[in-house]
């Protein structure tokens, strides 16, 4: 009997380190293919997976009593730590979407044209909403007739609608990835591609670079997916 309870804890630890390991990773991932500060575009991948792959998700890692580095802190001391994870989230979230915004303004391109984008404006001003409302939890008193018991219940179940919006929006960004490769095209870094450092041009899509060292990789193509495409 006693080895059930010992078996569970082992598996929800591992399975919260795996979840550390795998969103660090990708976070690392995609800062070393974007090359943030090699064009303006770059920038929208790299604080994008930033906000919602590492601090948001660490943000919500911060309470789990299995596998946290903070585990043994004071429940208020990891409230605080939240906070502070998921304001830097709200920040890049932001940052991230005023760069791809303005670059596609600065190419003379049409906004929200895709899935991906659509989903990724509804995320940030899920975010952003999310956000406000949680400083409810800090003035309980500003919510007349609600209990602080009630205000977390709500806020927990809205924060994992808003983050598995994000995961969402990474996730039909990768699909770009899978659409290109079932093209025939090759995978580049962002900094490789023709144009992708001037407004002017195409953005960057999944192409392959004759006569030069490509490098395969998960990015995401600006190929935008058209409503009622079959692709």
């Amino acid at each position: 009997m006693d080895a059930q309870p010992g078996t569970y804890g082992y598996t929800r630890a591992a399975c919260t380190i795996l979840t550390h390991l795998v969103c660090t990773i990708f976070t690392i991932l995609i800062t070393v293919l974007s090359r943030p500060g090699s064009s303006l575009f770059s920038w929208h991948p790299f604080l994008m997976t930033l906000a919602f792959s590492f601090f948001m998700t660490e943000a919500i890692l911060v309470f789990s009593p299995h596998g946290s580095p903070f585990r043994m802190f004071p429940h208020k001391s990891k409230g605080r730590l939240h906070w502070v994870l998921q304001c830097l989230g709200l920040a890049c979230a932001a940052l991230g979407f005023v760069a791809i915004v303005y670059n596609k303004h600065l190419a003379g391109k049409a906004h929200f044209t895709s899935w991906h984008g659509l989903t990724g404006l509804v995320t940030v001003c899920v975010v952003g909403i999310q956000c406000l409302a949680a400083v409810s939890l800090i003035y309980p008193s500003l919510v007349k007739g609600w209990s602080l018991a009630k205000l977390k219940r709500y806020h927990a179940a809205a924060g994992l609608l808003t983050y598995l919006l994000g995961g969402g929006s990474l996730f039909l960004a990768q699909l770009r990835v899978v659409h290109g490769l079932r093209g025939g095209a090759g995978l580049v870094p962002y900094s490789a591609l023709p144009g992708a450092e001037q407004p002017g041009h195409h953005e960057p899509s999944l192409q392959r670079l004759h006569g030069k060292e490509t490098l395969a990789v998960l990015t995401v193509s600006m190929q935008p997916y058209k409503y009622g495409s079959n692709q």
